[in-house]
């Protein structure tokens, strides 16, 4: 037996406040710990959201960042200007593959919304 997403809800648009989704396939926030210590993108962390992104989730939100100074294993990292170029052309790579990501401080604010969406059918 085949599978066809046509007439499918997953596969079906949808919206949260003013952010329309093309899918209800979300990829959530996960940790890679492929940063390495200094925190860096770097490219394990380029070829693994590139490679979620061909596969074209309605919504995808990077993994957890370290957002201050002190050392936390390999984590991404928010916390200086110097980590903004890596993370700006991980995101403008994201975008050329996929339409809509979030970093993971959004998260928490569509949490409730879009598990309200995906169980919905309109």
């Amino acid at each position: 037996m085949s599978f066809s997403p046509t007439g499918s809800l997953l596969f079906s648009p949808c919206s949260i406040r003013d952010l329309r989704l093309e899918n209800r396939i979300v990829l959530p926030a996960m940790v890679t710990r492929l940063s390495g210590a200094d925190g860096f993108v770097n490219d394990h962390i380029r070829a693994r959201y590139l490679r979620f992104a061909r596969g074209e989730p309605g919504l995808m939100v990077l993994e957890a960042m370290g957002v201050n100074e002190t050392r936390s294993g390999p984590l991404l990292r928010a916390s200086h200007d110097r980590f903004v170029p890596g993370l700006r052309d991980l995101v403008r790579e994201i975008r050329r593959s996929m339409l809509r990501w979030v970093l993971p401080s959004e998260r928490r604010r569509c949490e409730t919304e879009i598990t309200s969406i995906l169980t919905s059918s309109t």
